[in-house]
């Protein structure tokens, strides 16, 4: 097919040549004589078109080629083609976006050069009123005021950006609906009366149709947590005060929870003790605030990157917006050196922020020293 296909291409509109004075047929006679026929047959378009697919067929033939693998060929070389101009394109705009950027930021400075310099005037601040004076309590050595101090403003801190109601709202409805199918699926009829979202666990409040045991919803933990596509379920069964069954599905997107809002609320604001600190929000979303003189402990624990170091420098920032040097005084210990470096400095400090292993011991026997002090010096004037 190869030779018959190339002599009969040979003939087309090729003539005559001479080889020692004698004239032969390019093609020679089979070809001359088949590419007469087709092009009798075929007109000399669809002629040219056969001879072109007989040429490639003989060559698959010989070459033992498939199409497939050719077409796979192509088909590579003309995504490398593509890829090639799609990233020659995108250099060249970006290129262009930053030679704009540079050009605008030109003429902004010549902007800036050519315009004086705005004076800001400093607002004159009138002085506080003058404390009353008040008879003082007997006060321990370390407490010494220092002078004109006063609290930082809840200014300072950033408001968290809240997210859109009408959206979260849609997606509590959408995933209530799914946590009854997938309980319909297990065999638990049931509908969901009430949810409260946290800001890193919604609680959803599952009333069971009757007769259906609450051992059996129980036991669906680890199934509706593949169900729902969530890390863990936790099913708290029942909710007290109430004939529901509380299953909490942590949420896909954690909500912020901003140092602000809770020394704002008045669990934090309402509280008189100088010791309070700020402790987060509970699941329900609510600011929580506590005295830690009336813990016996505070543990703080968590895997790497939970927010333990957050959580701690948070309550220690919540003190400092509480209470002034004379009234609540530090003892940082902090071998790690970075976690409460940043405090270094504040007047509350009693002593430098501790690192070496070696002060930190002496540090904490002056301490035991001074608290046994002072429960003798409270002992001796019989008051707690």
């Amino acid at each position: 097919m190869l030779i018959v296909g190339s002599a009969a291409m040979l003939s087309w509109d090729r003539g005559n040549f001479q080889f020692f004075g004698w004239n032969f047929l390019r093609g020679g006679v089979l070809g001359y004589l088949v590419f007469q026929q087709i092009k009798l047959y075929l007109n000399p378009p669809g002629a040219h078109i056969l001879l072109v697919v007989m040429l490639l067929v003989g060559l698959i033939l010989i070459s033992r080629v498939s199409l497939a693998r050719l077409a796979e060929r192509f088909q590579l070389w003309l995504y490398a083609r593509v890829g090639a101009w799609r990233d020659t394109y995108q250099k060249n705009r970006e290129r262009r976006r930053k030679a704009k950027v540079l050009s605008v930021g030109k003429e902004q400075q010549k902007e800036r050069e050519s315009k004086p310099p705005l004076i800001v005037q400093n607002p004159v601040v009138k002085a506080p009123p003058a404390p009353k004076v008040t008879t003082q309590q007997e006060q321990f050595v370390f407490m010494k005021d220092l002078g004109d101090y006063t609290l930082p403003p809840l200014s300072l801190l950033d408001d968290v950006e809240k997210r859109d109601q009408q959206i979260q709202q849609q997606s509590l409805i959408m995933n209530s609906r799914l946590l009854e199918k997938k309980l319909k699926d297990f065999g638990v009829e049931g509908q969901v009366l009430e949810v409260s979202p946290g800001p890193v666990i919604t609680m959803y409040e599952f009333e069971p149709a009757p007769g259906v045991k609450i051992s059996r919803i129980t036991g669906l933990a680890d199934d509706l947590a593949m169900a729902m596509r969530a890390v863990s379920i936790r099913i708290v069964a029942p909710l007290p005060g109430k004939a529901v069954i509380g299953i909490e599905i942590p949420n896909v997107l954690r909500e912020t929870v901003g140092l602000k809002e809770i020394l704002a609320s008045p669990a934090f604001a309402g509280s008189k003790s100088k010791l309070t600190i700020a402790l987060g929000k509970d699941i329900l979303g609510i600011p929580v605030a506590n005295n830690l003189a009336r813990m016996p402990h505070l543990m703080i624990a968590g895997a790497t990157g939970t927010g333990k170091s957050v959580s701690l420098n948070a309550m220690i920032c919540s003190l400092l917006f509480k209470a002034r040097p004379e009234e609540v005084r530090f003892l940082l210990i902090d071998p790690k050196r970075i976690e409460l470096l940043p405090f270094e400095g504040i007047p509350h400090l009693l002593h430098e922020v501790v690192t070496e292993p070696k002060m930190a011991t002496r540090v904490l026997r002056w301490a035991i020293r001074e608290m046994e002090d002072r429960y003798q010096r409270l002992a001796e004037k019989g008051v707690r």
